[in-house]
């Protein structure tokens, strides 16, 4: 396929789009042409999915992550007590064993 049959097989998809009544009435209300609103459109649905995701983020993963530390942390305490060496003092060498 040749570069100039994708744009045009691109710009068939998107046609539908730019000239759908959603864009058209944001034109009519912005006094925009309709491919300045559809732009404006673009950019107005990547900004809510946007802010939906941020507000999503802040809501739910602090709360997520507090979770997830408190379960974590016994597991860290208990594994932190069975690595560590035993605090008595090592026996005594035995002089006399090799005599």
């Amino acid at each position: 396929m040749g570069k100039g049959s994708r744009e045009a097989a691109d710009e068939d998809e998107t046609t539908e789009f730019k000239q759908s009544a959603s864009v058209a009435f944001l034109a009519r209300i912005t006094g925009m042409s309709l491919k300045h609103a559809y732009w404006l459109a673009v950019v107005l649905n990547f900004a809510v999915v946007a802010v939906a995701i941020f507000w999503f983020s802040k809501k739910i993963l602090p709360g997520m992550f507090r979770d997830r530390t408190s379960r974590l942390q016994p597991r860290k305490i208990r594994a932190r007590s069975s690595n560590q060496p035993s605090r008595k003092s090592p026996p005594p060498p035995n002089r006399h064993a090799g005599n």
